[in-house]
């Protein structure tokens, strides 16, 4: 599965523990006892299974990280908008000043290590910086779009 080198580095760090991917037309899930057990694309390609571990890979066709992979233990779909403070703190962003007083707060998401910064938003919420960032690598993406919800657990391989 891929990730940002940000998004890498918050997952090691154990304080990413969800990510949130576009619902694309023609999705379809299958439920099981738990909620969804695994989602479909239009062509009935498996997209992700509950309980299947993925690579975390850096990039489309890249080599995963060594010795690292993420295990799904939930699924779920919902509006982008949605996101409750609880799940943008497992989104792995992180509060660096609340906001407070007629001020933004600011909100950080780890460190690039490609760019060799950290990477800061200024936001009224950590839920509304969640949604600027996801909205920076998804332009076209709105508020009351579906996204696929998957909850995962970092697992050794």
């Amino acid at each position: 599965m891929q990730f940002t080198p940000a998004s890498i580095d918050q997952t090691l760090k154990g304080l990413k523990r969800k990510t949130r991917r576009p619902f694309r037309e023609g999705d379809k899930s299958t439920t099981g006892r738990e909620g969804v057990a695994y989602v479909e694309d239009k062509n009935g390609r498996l997209k992700w299974r509950l309980g299947n571990t993925y690579a975390i890979q850096p990039g489309r066709g890249r080599k995963g990280i060594e010795g690292h992979r993420i295990k799904i233990i939930g699924i779920q779909c919902e509006k982008l908008g949605d996101i409750s403070p609880t799940d943008a703190m497992a989104e792995g962003l992180v509060v660096v000043a609340p906001a407070g007083g007629g001020c933004d707060g600011i909100y950080g998401y780890g460190r690039d290590p490609e760019k060799g910064h950290d990477i800061m938003w200024t936001a009224p919420s950590i839920t509304e910086a969640y949604i600027e960032m996801y909205q920076s690598m998804h332009p076209k993406a709105k508020r009351e779009d579906l996204v696929w919800v998957l909850e995962f657990d970092l697992v050794k391989s």
